[in-house]
């Protein structure tokens, strides 16, 4: 037998029924118990997200080409194909220095 109101938030009284993104809001948009500012927060998520963008972009230079090559001689291919967990230092190392 199902419930004709499963779809219901858990502790809904009396077959009161509300939409399931209320569960996802967080305390600081008010409504369910979530800590503030929750990734599953339609609201807050967005916002968190959209900040985090806005922070990456004003990291990198204003231009209107934002590309950076990180070129290898040739001479140390053998190297990096002998030992292939330095590439992952490499990279590492390429990335610290931006």
């Amino acid at each position: 037998m199902s419930d004709p109101l499963s779809d219901r938030p858990l502790g809904s009284a009396h077959g009161e029924r509300r939409p399931i993104a209320t569960i996802l809001k967080s305390v600081g948009c008010s409504i369910a118990p979530r800590t503030p500012h929750c990734r599953a927060c339609p609201s807050c998520g967005k916002k968190a997200t959209d900040q985090w963008i806005t922070v990456q972009n004003n990291r990198l230079p204003d231009c209107l080409w934002q590309h950076l090559v990180f070129t290898l001689p040739d001479t140390l291919w053998p190297l990096f194909f002998y030992n292939r967990w330095l590439l992952d230092a490499l990279f590492r190392l390429a990335a610290d220095n931006l």
